[in-house]
């Protein structure tokens, strides 16, 4: 038998994805940081009896939030994820091309909320 969740681990792992982007992108504009967030637009629809995702694939896997600090020039990319959540493929293929060109990039995650704040707060480098 595995060991026994904290309390914060089982906090951790019940904060659903959209509450969590919500509140971070509320905590930037605190910070003077402009955020986007771009809804899927992929919608699944049936045809022939399968159900297939149809629509902007371009946009597949871009992070959840993208974030522009005016004052420092700062950028940052932010992929939101449910405690246990996998990064997928295209979603870490965006990061890493983000971050080749010079885009601060992070997985934010209810136990990663102090790191993702502290990027926040940080002066231009």
């Amino acid at each position: 038998m595995g060991r026994r969740l904290t309390a914060r681990e089982r906090l951790d792992r019940a904060i659903p994805e959209e509450q969590l982007r919500v509140d971070f992108a509320e905590a930037a504009g605190y910070l003077g940081w402009r955020s986007m967030h771009i809804s899927d637009s992929r919608k699944v629809v049936r045809r022939d009896g399968k159900d297939i995702a149809v629509g902007d694939e371009e946009c597949k896997g871009w992070p959840d939030l993208f974030l522009a600090h005016p004052r420092s020039g700062r950028l940052l990319a932010v992929e939101v994820k449910r405690e246990l959540e996998k990064v997928t493929p295209e979603q870490q293929a965006w990061l890493d091309d983000l971050a080749a060109c010079g885009v601060t990039t992070f997985v934010l995650r209810p136990s990663t909320w102090d790191e993702g704040e502290a990027l926040l707060r940080e002066p231009r480098r």
